[in-house]
């Protein structure tokens, strides 16, 4: 085997400090040529262990689904890919198995999205047997009762496998972005050997504030190209360190958005599915916090609703302050658009906190979005060109006027 040349070390050490992803290889073809998708996007393998047998796999990405860009250094981006196994499984059908691949940037102390569905999981096992047999006590519904473990498997997203991926092991991830020079459109020179962490820095410098801000003017000059590299300023760190997380999701083959479904009574299956995935965060004292028209999935195979998008879920009860807008405005709760509560009963005293019923209004704005947005799809007698002739931009007017808050 090979080694990597010093100037192949140095290349990639260069591409991890500046935030770039070497876990990521391009594929090639004979002619050492990147090969592409479809709309010109190069295709890439990379490795991750499948939380289910704890193997270490390595994937292809085939396609991206949706890439979702960053406004500037400071916002979220996300891309997702439609991937594959390398060694090519196939169901019992003898289709290839596919997956979906998600990456985005995440705030530093938060948990990652798999790490959240992880601790769902064990949750629903550890403490689903407790709450079954409380439940099936007063149970006399026609309908037979479902599981706690059941209904987690039916109307999730199932995950098989994340990981979180760190820019390099000698930077602190991604906080070598100073705030303060990104806003004011400053190129740093984030190579330079010395540079050192926030806390390095709050240790070495500990003085008055005055010669402290007189060291950050100095520091601010090095970094443009003039001045001492020996000081930082403390506003080194982002007020928001993000890191890279990737997920792999299952069921690529069967599972399709909401937006993408055809036909009304799919939709409604999924709507009403995903309040089943509710009850189990309820069961479970969780809230989503994000549920909308792109985080809610039919499943072909089993002609059932799922839930996906879980970096949002947090527990009940507890105020999120200023973490209480999160999700898609579009199908917020007036109390949350406001972070103040307007209908729901509460002690007045109570700091805002996103509640069940909020998650739960969101399915209504959803139902109301479909109605406006789709329903010209599934009138009998409208002609193709008279499908084609209504815009996007007109079916939002039109949910617009049954939702003036919006």
């Amino acid at each position: 085997m090979q080694l990597p040349k010093k100037n192949d070390q140095d290349r990639d050490s260069a591409l991890r400090k500046m935030g770039l992803d070497t876990t990521l290889t391009p594929v090639l073809n004979p002619d050492v040529n990147a090969v592409k998708d479809d709309d010109g996007n190069p295709q890439y393998r990379f490795r991750m262990k499948s939380i289910d047998d704890e193997h270490d796999y390595e994937w292809e990405t085939i396609k991206v689904l949706s890439n979702l860009k960053a406004k500037d250094f400071l916002s979220r981006s996300t891309r997702v890919w439609l991937v594959r196994r390398i060694d090519r499984p196939k169901d019992i059908d003898g289709n290839e198995i596919l997956w979906v691949m998600k990456e985005c940037y995440a705030e530093d102390d938060v948990d990652t999205e798999g790490a959240i569905w992880c601790d769902l999981r064990r949750r629903v096992e550890k403490e689903g047997p407790d709450i079954d047999r409380e439940a099936q006590k007063g149970w006399n519904q026609q309908e037979p009762y479902v599981s706690l473990i059941d209904r987690f498997k039916r109307h999730f997203l199932q995950l098989e496998a994340h990981k979180n991926l760190n820019p390099a092991s000698d930077v602190p991830r991604a906080r070598l972005w100073p705030k303060d020079v990104i806003e004011a459109g400053q190129v740093l020179n984030i190579l330079r050997p010395n540079l050192i962490a926030p806390e390095d820095y709050s240790k070495k410098y500990s003085q008055s504030s005055s010669s402290q801000q007189s060291r950050e003017d100095s520091a601010c000059r090095g970094m443009t190209g003039s001045g001492s590299h020996d000081s930082l300023p403390v506003k080194l760190a982002l007020s928001a360190p993000r890191r890279k997380q990737r997920t792999l999701w299952k069921d690529a083959n069967d599972v399709v958005p909401l937006e993408d479904l055809d036909d009304i009574q799919d939709m409604h299956t999924a709507l009403v599915d995903t309040c089943h995935a509710l009850e189990v965060l309820y069961e479970l004292g969780l809230v989503h916090r994000d549920v909308s028209s792109g985080n809610i999935y039919y499943d072909r195979r089993t002609k059932t609703g799922r839930l996906g998008d879980f970096e949002f879920v947090k527990k009940y009860g507890v105020s999120q302050g200023e973490d209480t807008k999160r999700g898609t405005p579009l199908f917020w709760s007036p109390e949350v658009e406001k972070s103040k509560y307007i209908i729901t009963r509460t002690d007045e005293t109570h700091a805002f906190a996103h509640h069940y019923l909020h998650d739960g209004e969101s399915i209504y704005w959803i139902l109301k979005y479909i109605l406006c947005s789709y329903a010209p799809k599934f009138l009998e007698g409208v002609t193709r060109k008279g499908l084609d002739d209504i815009t996007s931009a007109q079916r939002k007017d039109l949910f617009r006027l049954y939702i003036p808050s919006t």
